[in-house]
């Protein structure tokens, strides 16, 4: 069997977030696990040229946070 339908392409995960001294941290079971953070840049074209955006990304072990929705951070992964 064979499917084209990418219904199942992404995995999401909830994930309870909670900021202390200025880092953030998830559950995950009874302990409490560090996000990861990292700066990126996005090149992209503007009017004079190439331009950057610089965002801060989130992530943890279930991969790229990709979403926030009521207080709740979601990764895919």
């Amino acid at each position: 069997m064979h499917t084209s339908s990418g219904v199942d392409a992404v995995d999401e995960y909830l994930e309870t977030v909670v900021q202390k001294g200025g880092r953030f941290f998830y559950k995950y079971g009874s302990e409490e696990r560090p996000v990861t953070a990292a700066e990126i840049a996005v090149p992209y074209q503007a009017a004079g040229g190439m331009a950057q955006k610089k965002f801060t990304v989130y992530r943890t072990h279930h991969g790229p946070i990709v979403r926030e929705q009521n207080g709740k951070w979601w990764p895919s992964g």
